[in-house]
């Protein structure tokens, strides 16, 4: 059940960039937003990490 949960989690958060970049312009531009949500990921996996080894 966890796994189908984490999943569906997954594919909602994937679906809701996919709808972001669809909302773009040209492709271009879909490109360089789509760097803006790695760019935001990474820094959200930095926080993550960061606040594991604190408590670690």
């Amino acid at each position: 059940m966890k796994r189908q949960q984490e999943k569906a989690l997954h594919e909602m958060c994937l679906a809701s960039i996919r709808h972001d970049l669809e909302q773009q312009p040209t492709g271009p531009s879909a490109q360089a937003k789509a760097r803006v949500w790695c760019a935001q990921i990474l820094a959200v996996a930095d926080e993550v990490a960061a606040a594991k080894r604190k408590t670690a």
